[in-house]
């Protein structure tokens, strides 16, 4: 019997959280094809598209041609966490931090049928860097142990999220958010959430000037 022919789009596919990346989780058991976001994907049939921080938008056609179930493995909790750096805004809306799992059938950014939301636990002291990676170390571990029911929900109908349209996260907003963090990535949960009334803003005055509603 024929492997699965699977494609790994994202810069988080070979990173490793522990011993395992999903690469290496995926490579002896599937025929993988492997593309980082600064690659132009070969767009052919596949049985199962694997998205792991993968920075493009895949158009319309693109999603037609790959014939298949296109999996996203989201770091942020939907539907409120939509765009860039998504734990970063939840935490400023004192939104819940976590990761969603959910299937791509559009063009529209974090939509998509959802297979799995789960939370994690933060403190005050925790930077942006060390919430990002227990939420990677968290979706990942999901991941490995129920890829098989995964692979089950390719006919299943499963609920929508509902999008937020208001909260969308763009990019040239969110490179204005990191300018103004001092310790960036480094920068700590408290420091965020004693400033958010001054990052909400930042978010308001940029969705005024572009007409965002």
């Amino acid at each position: 019997m024929s492997k699965l022919k699977i494609l790994l789009l994202g810069k988080y596919i070979k990173k490793k959280t522990k011993k395992k990346s999903v690469f290496d989780f995926l490579k002896n058991t599937y025929e993988v094809t492997f593309f980082d976001e600064h690659q132009n994907i070969k767009v052919k049939k596949y049985d199962l598209v694997i998205i792991y921080g993968y920075g493009k938008i895949l158009k319309k056609d693109d999603i037609k041609k790959l014939g298949c179930n296109i999996i996203n493995l989201h770091i942020g909790y939907l539907p409120f966490a939509r765009g860039i750096y998504p734990l970063i805004w939840s935490l400023i809306f004192f939104k819940p931090i976590g990761f969603t799992i959910h299937l791509i059938s559009n063009e529209i950014i974090d939509d998509g049928p959802i297979l799995k939301k789960g939370k994690i636990n933060i403190k005050e002291t925790d930077n942006i860097k060390k919430i990002h990676f227990n939420c990677r170390k968290a979706i990942e571990n999901y991941f490995f142990q129920n890829f098989e029911k995964i692979l089950k929900y390719k006919k299943k109908k499963l609920s929508k999220p509902k999008i937020i349209k208001k909260y969308y996260f763009s990019k040239e907003l969110s490179k204005k958010l990191m300018y103004r963090l001092p310790l960036k990535w480094n920068t700590k949960v408290k420091y965020l959430m004693k400033n958010s009334k001054n990052f909400k803003k930042l978010y308001k005055d940029h969705s005024a000037q572009n007409h965002i509603k």
